[in-house]
């Protein structure tokens, strides 16, 4: 019944979770993995934004760095510190679909993601899905994923975010290190 609550079944319903999101990306067209993978850059765009400006970019830049960097493993201290900011990222993301708004729900419907991304950072064993789930996105052109991001920054001229989803990295997408197939 709380089977949740220890690691084992932590990790199983993280992996529940991750299978979701990697069957929801099978079943897309070209189209929308495009438009999926412009969401997570625009969620990505959205936590950086947030994390500085709670002023604390230091468990979204441990999670990044681990999912960027092959041979990089998480502190115990980052990980718990990730976790938390995973839970966070829910709470966001619930209010953002809460909140109605087309923007709020575009980057709501990329926190997924990096929710998965984050916790295969954290658990050697989600790699995998993580490599899964990237490996379906990276079904979409960059080019074509960065040409709906920077239509959405133009979107978002005056928005604080506007300056995020055009920072070279973001607008490219490229897959974390961490969840390319060798």
């Amino acid at each position: 019944m709380f089977d949740f609550l220890t690691a084992s079944g932590r990790i199983r319903v993280w992996q529940q979770e991750a299978n979701n999101v990697i069957d929801f990306l099978r079943s897309m067209g070209p189209e929308e993995i495009i438009e999926s993978r412009a969401t997570a850059a625009a969620a990505l765009a959205f936590m950086t934004l947030h994390a500085q400006s709670d002023g604390d970019t230091a468990p979204l830049m441990a999670g990044l760095e681990d999912a960027h960097e092959r041979s990089r493993r998480l502190t115990r201290e980052e990980e718990g510190d990730l976790s938390l900011f995973n839970a966070k990222l829910i709470g966001l993301q619930k209010q953002a679909h809460a909140s109605g708004s087309p923007v709020n729900n575009f980057i709501a419907s990329g926190l997924p993601i990096w929710i998965a991304s984050f916790r295969a950072a954290m658990k050697p064993e989600l790699v995998a899905s993580g490599r899964a789930m990237w490996a379906e996105l990276d079904r979409a052109p960059i080019e074509r994923a960065a040409e709906r991001i920077e239509s959405l920054a133009d979107v978002l001229h005056d928005h604080p975010m506007n300056d995020q989803l055009m920072m070279p990295s973001i607008r490219r997408m490229e897959t974390p290190d961490l969840f390319v197939r060798r």
